[in-house]
Order: structure tokens, then C-alpha cells, then sequence
């Protein structure tokens, strides 16, 4: 994994460090933002403290994103890929449950994130 992080700009306002992962057999692939700053960095002090299941809840947002509709098995897979458990992924679902839906078609079960329900009008 490395870190792009803005280090100094006079005039335009500071960007937020990005992440991407280069792997020898899947090639480039951006993470996202990542929670480190450029003395974190170059001190070696790591940074993304963020809990396992945080990342994972932070996973599945990502996967999920724009209405995609994912097997719940596709998700477990991909965590899987980012050094997370399963147990962890059913924490963060569990944890998500306010905006994580999940339907079974067939034997399979699909996760999506609900739509946001308009507000009621007032009577």
C-alpha cells in the first residue's frame, strides 16, 4: 500500500491523503482516503487507526456505492482481500443495520444500501 499526501501548497487549500495499493497480480487499485498526515508518514507512525470492523464497514459503503446490489458472499470475499474476517464483516452489518438492507434471491443473499425515506408530511 502507499500514501499520497499533500505536503505544502502556498495559495490552494490542503487535499486529503489518498491511498492505492499496486499488487503483482491484480495491478493498481485505489483504496480511497486514508487517515494520516505527512509527519505521520514520514515518521513512520503509521496512521488509519480506524477498528477492523470500522474498515469493514468502510468496505462495504465502498462496495456498495451508487446502488450496487452485491452477494453477501462477494462481499465476504473482498474483505477477505483486505485482511478482514468474516466474523468482522457480520459485526459491521450487524453494526450498519440502519442503513444496510439484504434480500434473498434464491439461496443467495444480495446486500444494497436502503434509499433514504422522504420525511412525512406534517398533518
Amino acid at each position: 500500500m502507499r500514501v499520497i499526501v499533500h505536503d505544502k501548497s502556498s495559495l490552494a487549500p490542503e487535499g486529503k491523503p489518498v491511498a492505492f495499493c499496486l499488487d503483482p497480480e491484480t495491478g493498481f487499485s485505489w483504496i480511497g482516503e486514508y487517515d494520516i498526515t505527512a509527519d505521520e508518514l514520514l515518521s513512520g507512525a503509521g496512521g488509519n487507526t480506524a477498528t477492523k470492523t470500522e474498515q469493514a464497514e468502510r468496505l462495504i459503503l465502498d462496495l456498495l456505492a451508487d446502488g450496487k446490489e452485491l452477494a453477501s458472499e462477494d462481499i465476504v470475499k473482498a474483505a477477505a482481500e483486505a485482511g478482514i474476517s468474516e466474523r468482522t464483516v457480520q459485526n459491521a452489518k450487524r453494526n450498519m443495520g440502519g442503513i444496510l438492507g439484504a434480500r434473498r434471491v434464491g439461496g443467495q443473499w444480495y446486500n444494497f444500501i436502503k434509499k433514504k425515506q422522504p420525511p412525512e408530511p406534517a398533518s
